[in-house]
């Protein structure tokens, strides 16, 4: 999904039991705001990390540092992934929680579509390399930071700077200078054993491929692609070779440092699903979850995580009906296009946000009223979403913290989500499918994700069976 990421910062007060609500108050701020925007597996800016570590040149803080992939090396493993492997299918999992991604080979190798028209190479059309990853990693204090990791029903992640079947970056250690080329660090990974871990999104048939073996080669581990593609025309569709040297990437424990050694070895035998689904399919529906975060030992606060995920053409208004004695405002928000290149839109309205997306204008607004937080989208349109499908073969999420004051955690989380279970959800145009999302922990519906219910009477409602998560989807009446 393409994400706008609205972190609406923390507050807090010195709220007595017998507090008088009818005098104004002035919340103070304790840390800054984040944004986060991406698109299927597309990372587009951010002020936060997400899975992919890319600051080089500061590894070395936090961990082992990295050995670059040498030329004899590169030589060999291209020697033998250059070897033709009729239906070769991949059994390894990737299973370190932390891993480096290294660029080894760009394949040289030119192809023609089903008309005999030269498409280049292969490589040039192999973008966003991906990783599925079923750990989410959340914040539980930016200042200072602290964050939880746990298990969900994951999603595929971009391992940032690897896009046309390369990796060009170079990043150059603070300490000793040395120079690391085409490395990203991926954090906080997880797999549910699926064969098809890692892939790549075509550009001449616009899907996600999962075509790829992993070798061990003299006791590292590689992985390299197959291109091909499988589109409806003629000009779609490239005819496969089985080759899987189109790209190559080397992949290795990442060590922290101070902690247990990480086992170099890999499971050479893979479990799960074998056809993941690709999110440019699930169209036509709009999903939203609201989530509460978990009591802190200490220095306890409260904030909620509402996400909305829209693959239909309706702009989505969400109502969260929590009082202004239990909400903080805020006074600050960023977009952030690229920190590296010093590309950053910052407003000091705290009710607004937007992004450009192939020349339309799409915003969110927050606004804090006497009987709730209302939330609303403006601009997702049919041109909109084309283009996300096209470029990242998904739609539109957009990510919003609120947080909660002193007085909000007194009273306890009970008494917040006995609130925020009557959260509401709106659309300009009904979607065929709407989904209110709750994540399944420990074999249990997780307790501090909320209901935000459809309005209107037209909706019928199935709840899921918990075997994968507990989502109650909603349908139209046929009328």
């Amino acid at each position: 999904m393409f994400v706008m990421g609205l972190v609406l910062v923390s507050c807090s007060s010195d709220l007595s039991e017998d507090y008088d609500f009818n005098q104004s108050t002035t919340f103070k701020v304790n840390h800054s705001s984040n944004f986060i925007c991406y698109s299927g597996t597309k990372l587009i800016g951010a002020t936060s990390s997400r899975a992919a570590n890319v600051n080089g040149n500061l590894w070395y803080q936090n961990w082992e540092r990295p050995t670059n992939v040498t030329d004899a090396e590169r030589e060999k493993v291209i020697k033998e992934f250059s070897k033709k492997r009729e239906g070769a299918k991949n059994d390894i999992s990737v299973t370190w929680k932390n891993f480096w991604v290294q660029q080894v080979f760009k394949g040289d190798a030119s192809y023609k579509d089903a008309n005999g028209n030269s498409v280049g190479l292969g490589s040039d059309h192999m973008n966003l390399l991906s990783v599925f990853n079923n750990l989410k990693t959340t914040v539980v204090s930016w200042y200072s930071y602290e964050e939880t990791v746990s298990e969900y029903e994951g999603q595929y992640e971009h391992v940032n700077n690897f896009n046309d079947g390369t990796n060009k970056t170079a990043y150059t250690d603070d300490a000793t200078h040395q120079q690391y080329n085409g490395t990203t660090l991926m954090v906080n990974m997880g797999t549910d054993g699926r064969d098809e871990q890692f892939a790549y999104q075509n550009t001449v048939d616009s899907k996600y491929h999962y075509d790829y073996i992993i070798l061990n080669i003299d006791g590292s581990y590689y992985v390299g692609f197959d291109f091909y593609a499988n589109g409806e025309n003629a000009n779609q569709k490239v005819k496969r070779d089985w080759i899987f040297n189109d790209w190559i990437v080397k992949v290795s424990p990442a060590q922290k440092i101070g902690e247990e050694p990480v086992n170099p070895n890999l499971s050479d035998k893979t479990e799960g699903p074998v056809n993941p689904e690709d999110p440019g399919m699930r169209e036509g529906e709009i999903e939203v979850n609201l989530s509460m975060n978990a009591l802190r030992d200490k220095d306890d606060y409260i904030y909620t995580n509402l996400s909305i995920h829209v693959r239909d053409t309706a702009d989505v208004e969400v109502f969260i009906p929590v009082t202004p004695e239990y909400y903080c405002a805020t006074d600050d928000m960023e977009i952030v296009l690229s920190h590296a290149q010093a590309k950053e839109i910052h407003s000091i309205r705290p009710d607004r946000i937007e992004y450009e997306i192939d020349g339309y204008k799409v915003t969110a607004t927050v606004n804090y009223e006497a009987a709730g937080i209302r939330i609303k989208t403006q601009g997702i349109r049919p041109e909109v979403l084309t283009y996300l499908r096209n470029n990242y073969a998904d739609g539109l999420t957009i990510q919003i913290w609120n947080y909660y004051n002193d007085y909000a955690v007194k009273q306890g989380r009970d008494a917040l989500k006995e609130m925020l279970d009557k959260s509401t959800v709106s659309f300009t145009t009904a979607p065929d499918k709407y989904i209110n999302a709750f994540a399944r922990v420990d074999d249990t519906k997780n307790p501090l994700d909320c209901k935000v219910s459809p309005v209107g009477s037209y909706w019928n409602s199935v709840a899921n069976d918990g075997k994968k998560n507990y989502n109650v989807i909603y349908t139209r009446d046929a009328k």
